[in-house]
C-alpha cells in the first residue's frame, strides 16, 4: 500500500470568513505540484483532506489531474494538532493507496509514527505544496519512497528551454 502526504498549498496569513484560501502562488504550485503527480502517473482511489480551505482547494486542484475515483472526502482526525493515532489506526487495515492532504505538524508526526513508531522522532518535513510517498510492505513497515516539493514539481513542469540554433 501506498500513502501520499500531501501539505496543503500557501495560504493567506489572514482569514477571509473564517477561513484561509490559497494564495494565488498557492494554487500554482498546486497546480504543478498536480501536473507532475500525472506525470507519474499517479493515481489513487480516493483522497482524504482536513476540511480546512486551504487543504480542500489544494485537493481539488491535484484530484484535476489525478482523478481520484472515490474523490475527495473530508475526513476527521486531520486538523494540525490532532492525535494521530486513530488515524496511524485505520491506515494498519487499509489496502487500498491513499492520498491525505493535511497540515503540518500533523503529517510529520503521522510520517514518524509509521516509520519509526514514535510520533516525536522526526523522519519528515513537508515544505509547503510537498507530497512524500510512503509505502507499506507485506511485514507491515513503512518506509519512505520519494518526496517532492514544489519547487522540484515546477522544475519538472516547466517546458526545456529550446537553444538557439547555431549559425554557420
Amino acid at each position: 500500500m501506498k500513502l501520499y502526504l500531501v501539505r496543503h498549498a500557501e495560504a493567506v496569513n489572514q482569514p477571509v470568513a473564517g477561513e484561509r484560501p490559497l494564495t494565488e502562488a498557492g494554487r500554482q504550485d498546486a497546480a504543478a505540484l498536480a501536473q507532475a503527480m500525472k506525470a507519474l502517473a499517479l493515481t489513487v482511489p480516493v483522497i482524504w483532506h482536513s476540511g480546512k480551505a486551504r487543504a480542500f482547494q489544494t485537493a481539488e486542484i491535484l484530484n484535476a489531474a489525478i482523478c481520484a475515483e472515490q474523490g475527495l472526502i473530508a475526513h476527521d482526525d486531520l486538523l494540525p494538532m490532532d492525535a494521530i493515532k486513530p488515524i496511524a489506526k485505520l491506515l494498519c487495515n487499509q489496502e487500498s493507496d491513499l492520498m491525505i492532504v493535511g497540515h503540518e505538524p500533523f503529517l510529520g508526526e503521522l510520517a514518524a509514527k509509521l516509520i519509526v513508531g514514535k510520533r516525536r522522532r522526526k523522519v519528515l518535513d513537508l515544505a509547503k505544496c510537498s507530497v512524500a510517498c510512503l509505502q507499506r510492505d507485506d511485514a507491515g513497515d513503512w518506509s519512505v519512497i520519494w518526496v517532492i516539493t514544489a519547487e522540484l514539481a515546477r522544475k519538472l513542469t516547466q517546458p526545456a528551454p529550446v537553444s538557439a540554433a547555431a549559425t554557420p
